[in-house]
């Protein structure tokens, strides 16, 4: 499913960005537009026809690939399963539209952070020293020790030596306690070499008392069946974690061999809060938005440029958009290690004003992507889709309608010079 609709929305959108710069394009070089524009039919007219063709165009393309992908997902849901886990895998995990808890972790205190920074600085004398020859500049240093400092201070949350507890609170689950029944408690722990052949022990201890002992493997995603009863009346789950084993022949604790980590969204509560079919649907009504805005992009690139030329902007856009997410967390943790005020410097403070600037403007671009929510059982709620709809939907494509409108009603379409 995944590959399925990864393949049908990149296709729809290249089809959509070629065939919307060449129908403008290729019309305006051939002064085949001359046949139209002598008609009564104003510019903005023409351009509103272009886009709702390729919106009809793609909602016919979407409504194949999507009830394509839809039925043949239903019918492997009919098929006999390997075995009774893979049954129900497909069912709790995958077909189905699921809500996401995580834990709160705190932050490093402004002050404390500061003092750090400041401690770091004054102890390290080869760092005093590029920063007084100019080779490094103090914001960045700042900059870079804080981020290591915040990053240690949240990893140390996340990480249980051997015989060590702490608690986590799961918070924002009334819906899942009005519905009832289980909710999944997932894990993705590495310890150890993270060897795939070995496991490891861990308890997990519940606020009414009591506990269940699991043996886990390292790098593996594994859910534990949690009852909705555990959840507290102001919608909170708070679970304990133990890194100790359980003996079983002599009902003794002793403390685990490793240390055990995990990342920031690898310990969360999954809660159902409805089925497939409509979180499908809601997934495609924000692909079709996307690809509209794609649509009066390409069309409007396609007014004032070239064909070649056109493309180039409209699949830069694209792709800048899509990747926006990377970008970001790319800024994050960017540092220059450039001379201070040297012309490599320059550049790079260039490049990343313009990288800021286009990962800022193209974010909502980035962020509503439904596809990956789809395939792994995540909930597309209805506020994603009305983001999408009223971000991208109404303002990206009424804007670049407008700026693409006025461009083209300034464009010398053609001179009658009595030939031809």
């Amino acid at each position: 499913m995944s590959r399925s609709l990864d393949i049908a929305y990149v296709c729809a959108a290249c089809m959509t960005l070629t065939l919307g710069c060449a129908t403008v394009a290729f019309e305006i070089r051939d002064r085949q537009i001359w046949q139209l524009m002598t008609k009564p039919l104003d510019r903005f007219q023409y351009l509103l026809g272009k886009w709702l063709g390729l919106v009809g165009l793609n909602a016919v393309l979407f409504l194949v690939c999507g009830v394509g992908i839809f039925i043949f997902v239903q019918w492997i849901r009919t098929r006999p399963a390997l075995d009774e886990f893979d049954r129900i895998a497909v069912r709790d995990e995958v077909l189905v539209a699921r809500d996401v808890s995580r834990p709160v972790y705190e932050r490093l205190p402004r002050e404390q952070l500061e003092e750090a920074v400041d401690s770091m600085i004054a102890s390290d004398a080869i760092m005093k020293a590029d920063l007084d020859s100019g080779r490094r500049r103090l914001e960045d240093v700042r900059r870079e020790i804080a981020m290591q400092r915040q990053a240690e201070f949240q990893s140390k949350q996340r990480r249980l030596e051997s015989g060590e507890s702490k608690t986590f609170v799961f918070g924002g689950l009334s819906s899942a306690k009005q519905l009832g029944g289980t909710i999944a408690l997932r894990y993705f722990l590495h310890a150890g070499g993270s060897d795939s052949h070995s496991s490891f022990p861990i308890i997990f201890k519940f606020s009414d008392g009591s506990w269940v002992d699991r043996m886990f493997v390292p790098a593996q995603g594994h859910v534990l069946a949690v009852s909705s009863n555990l959840i507290d009346d102001d919608g909170n789950l708070k679970v304990e974690i133990v890194n100790l084993k359980f003996n079983s022949k002599d009902n003794s604790f002793t403390p685990g061999m490793y240390t055990f980590n995990w990342d920031e969204d690898s310990l969360e509560v999954l809660y159902r809060v409805g089925g497939f079919e409509t979180n499908y649907l809601r997934g495609m009504v924000v692909n079709m938005v996307k690809l509209s805005f794609l649509a009066m992009l390409a069309i409007c690139s396609a007014t004032t440029l070239s064909f070649s030329v056109a493309c180039l902007l409209s699949f830069s856009i694209f792709l800048a958009g899509s990747l926006a997410p990377f970008l970001a967390q790319s800024l994050m943790f960017w540092t220059s290690a450039a001379d201070a005020g040297s012309f490599e410097d320059t550049v790079q403070i260039i490049v990343r004003a313009i990288a800021t600037v286009v990962e800022y403007l193209l974010r909502p671009f980035g962020q509503t992507s439904a596809n990956d929510l789809l395939v792994k059982g995540r909930n597309v709620s209805y506020q994603r889709m009305t983001q999408a709809i009223a971000v991208i939907g109404l303002a990206w494509t009424g804007t670049t309608f407008i700026i693409g409108w006025l461009v083209f009603r300034r464009k010398e379409l053609a001179i009658y010079s009595g030939q031809g």
